[in-house]
């Protein structure tokens, strides 16, 4: 998986925490956010049985294809830029 800053990770983990309790209630809720979206339904399969390779395949794929940046997407999203 990517390799956020330790600030970014404690953000994330901070946004989670507030907003869903745990990380299981928000794994249930992106479940059900999911619907008939077959690649979100596989990412969240692979999160569950712990297939970080898989999961990192998904991700490069898609920024790769959309072009995107990971670090300064997250750096943009938290203000620290």
């Amino acid at each position: 998986m990517m390799n956020l800053p330790p600030v970014i990770q404690q953000r994330m983990q901070q946004m989670i925490q507030q907003k869903y309790g745990t990380p299981e209630n928000m794994l249930n809720d992106m479940k059900k956010f999911a619907g008939n979206n077959p690649a979100l339904k596989n990412a969240l399969d692979l999160f569950e049985k712990g297939d970080t390779k898989g999961l990192e395949q998904i991700q490069s794929n898609l920024f790769e294809q959309k072009k995107i940046n990971p670090i300064n997407m997250m750096q943009n999203f938290f203000g620290m830029k």
